[in-house]
């Protein structure tokens, strides 16, 4: 990946987390498939201060998903098709609205566009409350609008808001 995206496991304890889930299963010998890495959360966010911030919060959550970063609405778009070629869609896509070379309207639009990723969860993260800008995310099916700053406790909502089907969280993170 170039210098404007980027990868960050989510944690420790997510590391650990999947390394046992892994060690755990049957051997490919035994007839099970190998294990598939766990699919990314993509954050498209200018700012690589917020983008640290936002992988901070989805750490203390317990999130075990990697982390993919792209910092401009073109980066963001070249690394989801490439995501789409090797059959790895994320899982969430946490999108700031104005961006390098674009605005995440343009990423939105065009994953909208993509019958793989038109169901994917997207989270508007961004500094604009106008009207209209709220308006057009909603009707480009955006799951939740927040502006920022935005604290543990908003994004953790939306995120435990959305499908459960999506998320693996890490062991120490589980109830029961």
């Amino acid at each position: 990946m170039d210098q404007a995206t980027r990868r960050h496991d989510s944690g420790a304890a997510g590391e650990d987390a999947s390394a046992q889930a892994v060690d755990a299963r049957p051997t490919r010998a035994q007839g099970c498939a190998p294990a598939r890495p766990l699919p990314p959360v993509f954050v498209v966010e200018d700012d690589p201060a917020i983008a640290t911030l936002i992988t901070a919060l989805l750490n203390k959550l317990g999130l075990a998903n990697p982390v993919e970063y792209a910092r401009d609405s073109t980066t963001a778009i070249e690394a989801l098709a490439a995501g789409l070629a090797h059959s790895r869609l994320p899982i969430l896509i946490l999108l700031d609205l104005h961006l390098l070379h674009g605005t995440g309207f343009d990423v939105l639009r065009w994953s909208r566009d993509q019958s793989d990723l038109s169901d994917v969860p997207v989270v508007m993260l961004t500094g604009s409350a106008a009207l209209d800008e709220v308006n057009e995310a909603q009707a480009l099916g955006v799951a939740s609008y927040l502006v920022k700053p935005v604290g543990f406790e908003a994004l953790a909502d939306v995120v435990r808001s959305l499908p459960t089907r999506w998320a693996l969280l890490a062991p120490e993170h589980i109830d029961g």
